[in-house]
């Protein structure tokens, strides 16, 4: 009992009802499901005759938890959240879901099922998140993480930039012990570095990603004309050697041994 376990009643007619309330408990250890709750009353007839009435009550342990849900990494354009329960209760067939909101859009499934989380579990469930203030950022002049994503006019991978005092809303679905379907609303903080290398994107970005290696395809031209030009030089040399020396060419050759024979 969390408060005190006797309640007084001075005087109860015939057809009167009272409500008496009591504060019970349940150890945090205690597995949901029902349990039976003694309860004794001792009432005194107009003979003042004491009779004493023994009954139970039932009492259900368990109902809803709470979930804390905390950024965990983000590697190549995913993000990973740590999803803990941190209630009294276990949670069963939990669904995380990133709903439709303003900063951010999902690539690919907004939903996944982590399975039955009992109190003090936790999971790591990931998603594919990408920024809708993506052009905005990129005025800005803020650098892109690596990321495999795609990447419109308006939607692109996230950054230290886009992802500024703008939480992730994130929902949690449940059964509770009762078989009841309860949904949990929480929002998370991004912590994101600023990448050291672009995505490669379409449209636009992708153009860019190309333009970065033309210098490269340049030199590599440049090489192979010089390369093709010293040896035109070179057989040019060999054939003015070849005409101060007198020599022949094999087809000249061939004809002056058939002339000496006949």
């Amino acid at each position: 009992m969390y408060s005190d376990n006797t309640k007084y009643i001075k005087y109860l007619d015939a057809g009167e009802s009272v409500k008496i309330v009591y504060a019970v408990m349940a150890d945090v250890n205690a597995e949901p499901g029902l349990y039976t709750l003694d309860i004794n009353m001792v009432l005194e007839d107009y003979e003042s005759n004491e009779n004493t009435i023994n009954t139970t009550a039932g009492v259900f342990v368990g109902g809803e938890t709470d979930f804390d849900v905390s950024f965990s990494e983000s590697d190549e354009g995913e993000v990973s959240l740590s999803v803990a329960n941190v209630g009294n209760n276990i949670a069963y067939s939990v669904k995380v879901s990133v709903p439709k909101q303003e900063n951010y859009k999902v690539s690919g499934s907004s939903s996944t099922i982590v399975g039955n989380l009992e109190k003090g579990d936790y999971t790591i469930a990931s998603f594919d998140v990408l920024s809708t203030q993506g052009a905005e950022a990129s005025q800005e002049g803020g650098s892109r993480i690596p990321g495999t994503a795609k990447a419109g006019v308006e939607e692109e991978n996230l950054t230290a930039a886009s992802v500024e005092n703008k939480p992730l809303k994130v929902q949690i679905e449940y059964t509770d012990a009762k078989g009841e379907r309860i949904t949990v609303d929480k929002e998370v903080e991004l912590e994101l570095s600023g990448g050291s290398m672009p995505a490669q994107t379409e449209g636009p970005g992708k153009r860019g990603g190309i333009s970065s290696y033309l210098p490269y395809i340049a030199v590599i031209l440049l090489a192979g004309g010089a390369l093709v030009y010293r040896r035109k030089i070179q057989e040019k040399i060999q054939l003015m050697k070849n005409k101060k020396s007198g020599n022949k060419n094999p087809g000249e050759q061939k004809t002056d041994i058939k002339t000496l024979r006949d």
